[in-house]
């Protein structure tokens, strides 16, 4: 990803006129793809969230340009100021739209999608700033309220975490010696279940467990409980995944009277989320 700095100068008001105000910026020195960015932007000192447009603006049929939109800000203009612009995730590449409305539709989901992108990165700063202690304090804590929950579930999906998620799959499997097990598994771009016991899983290609290719495919529909990753959850269930999309079609699939759980670290629990269509929410969330 890129980062530069750049004088902040006033535009032409196109943006503006659609309630998304831009700021311009003068990069002539960091080279990197046209397209519309989530990025970071320090200004006068405070962060903020941004989408960077970087490119042609063929739907008006004018001159490429980079405009910075800022997602959490509510000051007043600061032409003139100095912009220290980082990138995060390129949300898509530059589009000629039919009319000014399917533009306007697309930068709602533009900035939508940046929001999502920037807490992810939030939420991926205050991992490397927790302490295995800590950690380790919140996993055993989570496995004692699971044990609450599950005592008598004998059907689980559950997923094995990555470094920057809660591990307490093998205690919990421990306490829950009768349960039938259940994993994920990507294959041709679509999420699969697939009964496994935890100590069978092998090492995938994300550094992450995932069941052997013959291992037997699990019946949705007899599941007891989904337990359910994501990157951060809101108190009312919205999830923040890690941007790939396969939970939210397999829950799209599964049965409502499937109990769905996230178990959280309390930072990644939040007052609020933003939710696209596709968005799928769990039922109960877990914070320790």
């Amino acid at each position: 990803m890129f980062s530069f700095q750049s004088k902040v100068t006033e535009g032409n008001g196109v943006a503006g006129s659609f309630g998304v105000p831009t700021a311009n910026l003068i990069n002539g020195e960091v080279v990197f793809s046209e397209g519309v960015y989530a990025v970071s932007a320090i200004i006068e000192g405070q962060e903020y969230a941004g989408v960077l447009h970087h490119g042609g603006r063929p739907t008006f049929g004018q001159k490429a340009s980079t405009e910075l939109h800022l997602l959490n800000y509510s000051g007043g203009d600061f032409y003139a100021s100095t912009a220290v612009v980082r990138g995060i995730k390129k949300i898509r590449d530059i589009e000629k739209f039919q009319n000014a409305d399917a533009l306007f539709t697309q930068i709602q989901t533009d900035i939508m999608r940046a929001r999502k992108w920037y807490m992810r990165e939030k939420i991926s700063q205050k991992w490397a700033e927790i302490t295995l202690d800590t950690k380790q304090q919140k996993e055993e804590k989570a496995v004692n309220i699971l044990i609450s929950i599950l005592s008598s579930a004998s059907y689980i999906c559950a997923y094995s975490p990555t470094k920057k998620e809660l591990n307490f799959l093998f205690p919990l499997a421990k306490k829950l010696p009768n349960a039938t097990w259940s994993f994920p598994m990507i294959a041709k771009n679509e999420m699969r279940l697939h009964d496994c016991a935890p100590e069978k899983l092998l090492l995938g290609k994300w550094g992450i467990g995932t069941p052997p290719s013959e291992a037997p495919m699990s019946n949705i529909n007899a599941l007891s409980v989904v337990l359910v990753p994501a990157v951060a959850v809101s108190q009312a269930g919205a999830r923040l995944g890690r941007g790939g999309g396969f939970y939210d079609d397999f829950l799209q699939k599964l049965p409502n009277n499937i109990l769905t759980i996230s178990v959280m670290p309390d930072f990644a629990v939040l007052d609020e989320i933003p939710s696209e269509p596709h968005d799928m929410r769990v039922q109960k969330v877990i914070s320790v």
